[in-house]
């Protein structure tokens, strides 16, 4: 995701929302194989399972174009899935080509919001439903499985993390995760792709000082960048 490997920015002055979301969006860009197609129309599909008690559902929202296109797997924070930032990603995304495949693990298992008990979905839990959205990104004509891309907020930004807890092919099928304020472990094992985290210095729920501290035993060939923007 950089040609640095473990490089840490830290940008001058104030760092907006719509600067990180460039700065994303022009990494996935740049690491994705496939060009945009012709305009044709795009749209939504609610792909919530085929059983009424599958733990976790998922919209797919493609851009305009025929596909296949590339796609992001778009893991929701602690408060659950919350239209207004899913709207504004998937906004930004789609202008740069990219589909998004937003994914609820709260709502199949009962549960609504967890920022107080972090742990009664716990972000290892949500790992399986990465798993199951690859996946579902692979049995999909209208994406590309050889671009697939995983973006994560707080809660969801360490459900990102967990997916390097060990040497997974599933996980390797990812190009990149990009995890935003996720509480960073001491250390992980291994990373199954390249990864971004994006990070504020003086948030108090995802200190900072814990992703920069954070060790990572094996890249395995994949490069990280830790990009930590004041206040």
């Amino acid at each position: 995701m950089s040609a640095h490997l473990g490089c840490v920015c830290r940008p001058r002055g104030k760092l907006s929302v719509h600067t990180c979301l460039l700065y994303v969006i022009s990494l996935l860009f740049m690491l994705s194989a496939t060009a945009c197609s012709p305009l044709r129309g795009g749209g939504d599909a609610s792909l919530d399972g085929s059983s009424p008690s599958a733990l976790w559902r998922a919209s797919l929202h493609t851009p305009e174009g025929s596909g296949p296109h590339p796609v992001v797997i778009d893991l929701h924070g602690c408060g659950g899935v919350w239209q207004q930032r899913q709207s504004h990603w998937r906004r930004h995304l789609h202008e740069a080509g990219f589909a998004v495949l937003s994914v609820d693990s709260f709502s199949g298992r009962g549960a609504n919001n967890v920022c107080a008990q972090p742990f009664s979905v716990s972000p290892y839990q949500r790992t399986f439903d990465v798993a199951a959205a690859i996946n579902m990104v692979k049995d999909n004509m209208l994406l590309n499985q050889h671009a697939m891309f995983l973006l994560g907020s707080s809660h969801g930004g360490t459900s990102a993390l967990m997916t390097n807890l060990y040497s997974a092919p599933v996980f390797s099928q990812l190009r990149g995760v990009v995890a935003y304020y996720p509480y960073c472990p001491g250390q992980l094992p291994t990373l199954n792709a390249d990864l971004l985290l994006i990070i504020g210095s003086a948030d108090q729920w995802t200190p900072a000082k814990l992703c920069e501290d954070m060790r990572i035993l094996d890249r395995a060939g994949h490069s990280y960048e830790l990009l930590v923007y004041p206040n």
